[in-house]
């Protein structure tokens, strides 16, 4: 009697060891917040997007639902709808991928497992119009904020020296100009440092090609 008692014990035990062997792959497999619909409520973006020629500046865009969970697997995209004449100047050596769409002249990054994209975009993206909040920020097809590009190389060439300095110090007390590097909309002090802090980060190695003005083309060797 004892033994039967056992071995039907045992015998319920395989079985369940078994189901939650093959139970636990398909748990495994099925990513929990890769899916559902962002809130721009919960969401995240900055409103400055920050970038030198080094890529050593980045900024996150943070993806949520409607629950407030974080959305992995997300696509974000920033697209200039507020200045279709966006200038993009890239670095080709830079150690991450732009995710740069030069046909739409859109940027893109997919949400990791904390529901956030990061860039770090080597070179220097501007409006030549100047503006604020040119740049639409969406994920998946859902707006979530407007945001401006900023650049410590405001003379865009590619490299960050005593002369973007000097354009910036030129530049204090003014407002909503293109060199502000804090989106405080006036030029201060912090705006000077900020640049200096920069100064001599350029594309490592790369010869890139920058527009000096309509037709012209003009070699900056680094």
């Amino acid at each position: 009697m004892i033994r039967s008692i056992r071995s039907a014990f045992l015998g319920t035990l395989a079985l369940l060891v078994t189901g939650a062997a093959l139970a636990g792959p398909a748990i495994a497999g099925s990513p929990v917040g890769c899916s559902g619909v962002p809130d721009p409520r919960f969401s995240t973006v900055p409103s400055c997007l920050n970038t030198c020629p080094a890529g050593d500046l980045g900024f996150t865009v943070t993806i949520r639902d409607v629950s407030n969970a974080p959305l992995c697997g997300t696509t974000v995209v920033l697209s200039p709808v507020g200045c279709p004449g966006q200038v993009t100047l890239l670095c080709a050596d830079c150690p991450e991928l732009s995710g740069y769409d030069s046909v739409n002249k859109t940027f893109t990054r997919v949400t990791d497992a904390n529901g956030q994209a990061t860039f770090r975009l080597c070179g220097t993206v501007y409006c030549p119009g100047g503006g604020l909040n040119w740049v639409q920020v969406s994920a998946s097809g859902v707006v979530l904020a407007n945001a401006t590009f900023l650049t410590t190389d405001p003379d865009h060439d590619l490299d960050v020296d005593a002369a973007d300095v000097a354009l910036v110090t030129a530049a204090l007390g003014a407002v909503n100009h293109p060199a502000d590097q804090d989106c405080n909309h006036v030029i201060t002090a912090a705006d000077v440092a900020a640049v200096s802090a920069h100064a001599g980060h350029h594309c490592s190695g790369a010869v890139p090609t920058l527009p000096r003005s309509w037709g012209m083309l003009k070699a900056g060797y680094r």
